[in-house]
């Protein structure tokens, strides 16, 4: 599979390259790349292809609406996403009436890069879905030759449903359903469609009954069905849950059309792709997330992560490592035990400082405490350092930490703080 074209567009090349460093470790299936413009996009675009856009907000020169709004009006359907300190609601509300896909403010938090990736990769599924979607209602007005040759080869489950007996569009919907549920059959489709189904040709599943492959008992299917026919038979990216050949379940992602003829619904054409395996990894990475939330949230000790704003070598000098460490080491996340540690009110106050504001540099205990970490391979046990409160308060506490190295580089730390009773 080739991987995803990520343009991020941003005047700030030190958000920039945060952004960037970590999609890469989130999303290795990213191929990212930077310009620092909107101007500077649209010349890249000139002559790249790109999957998907990440942009700043408020940059020098053109903005980052003005930069959607002209990829829109030259019919540039490629997915925008932003990601900006300029958050608010009527910002947010007219990106997406500009044509936006996303909006995330830069408040990094535990779980943010994972539901920028997870957005970046739906709008684009949506897109390709979208552009499937085209195709294949251009496919349906030439000839059956040509037809027939592209839903044979469509990489996607392509289906067309008829009704032995014609459904009155005049009827209420329950009336309608239960028909659909009585007459509707699976007319038509490729091999990837009866894939799905647990088969390995289309021979094998044409004919089949609507009831046999949509688990009428759950109550989304009716509600899907309900709003096919509120939409005026017309049903974009919605989900359905329906039943292989051993009975298991699949969750599908739907869009269809039907044809309506004199008042009657004949048939339904649809587009459909299994995203099961993409559900239960959601499910997976939610369920995760709640646990360590949990953990996090009651641990009796300060429980932290420092993010490096610039990654740099670990072959560098130890002076040096540490001058960078105090540099573009910040506090990305922490428990609300290490802002009352601090004196703070809310993690709001204390997320973003940067390491020098909180673990004081010229202290030569801390420095010591450093070369050691280094020295042990960036990881240390209930080792003794000082820290600053909010009201410069000196702490000393006990901590336990181990930095995050790949490609050489350090990138991050995590750890766990607790107050030393020892030094009173």
């Amino acid at each position: 599979m080739e991987p995803l074209k990520i343009l991020i567009v941003d005047d700030d090349p030190d958000l920039a390259n945060l952004i960037r460093f970590k999609l890469k470790q989130e999303a290795p299936n990213f191929s990212i790349t930077f310009v620092d413009g909107g101007n500077e996009c649209l010349e890249y675009l000139e002559t790249n292809n790109v999957d998907c856009i990440l942009s700043d907000f408020q940059m020098p020169g053109m903005s980052g609406m003005e930069l959607l709004q002209t990829l829109r009006q030259r019919g540039n359907d490629i997915p925008f996403i932003f990601i900006t300190g300029q958050g608010n609601e009527n910002v947010a509300r007219e990106a997406f009436k500009e044509g936006a896909d996303d909006y995330f403010t830069k408040d990094f938090g535990f779980a943010r890069f994972a539901k920028i990736i997870n957005s970046v990769e739906n709008a684009i599924k949506h897109r390709n879905v979208e552009r499937s979607h085209m195709i294949c209602e251009e496919a349906l007005r030439e000839s059956e030759t040509r037809h027939l040759a592209f839903i044979a080869n469509s990489s996607e489950g392509i289906l067309r449903y008829e009704t032995d007996t014609p459904v009155s569009t005049s009827l209420t919907e329950d009336e309608q359903i239960e028909l659909f549920f009585r007459h509707a059959y699976l007319a038509e489709c490729n091999d990837a469609g009866a894939r799905m189904y647990g088969l390995e040709k289309s021979e094998q599943i044409i004919g089949v009954l609507l009831a046999d492959i949509l688990d009428r008992s759950d109550p989304r299917n009716i509600e899907l069905l309900r709003a096919f026919i509120r939409s005026g038979y017309r049903l974009v990216n919605s989900e359905s849950y329906n039943k292989d050949r051993n009975g298991n379940i699949h969750c599908i992602l739907n869009s269809f059309i039907g044809e309506v003829e004199n008042g009657f619904l004949v048939r339904a054409w649809g587009v459909d792709r299994d995203i099961s395996e993409q559900k239960k990894m959601e499910e997976t990475l939610k369920r995760s997330e709640e646990r360590y939330r949990s953990f996090v949230a009651n641990s009796p000790e300060a429980i932290w992560r420092f993010e490096i704003a610039r990654p740099f070598s670990t072959s560098l000098p130890e002076d040096e490592q540490i001058k960078q460490i105090h540099q573009h080491a910040y506090l990305a996340e922490c428990n609300d035990v290490l802002v009352r540690m601090l004196g703070a009110s809310r993690a709001e106050d204390i997320v973003g400082k940067k390491l020098r504001d909180i673990v004081p540099p010229e202290d030569p205990f801390n420095i010591e405490h450093q070369l050691k970490w280094i020295r042990s391979g960036y990881r240390l046990v209930n080792n003794l350092a000082h820290i600053k409160d909010v009201t410069g308060n000196i702490l000393h506490v006990r901590g336990t930490s181990t930095g995050i190295v790949e490609n050489g580089c350090l990138l991050r730390a995590w750890g766990v703080t607790t107050l030393d009773d020892s030094s009173n």
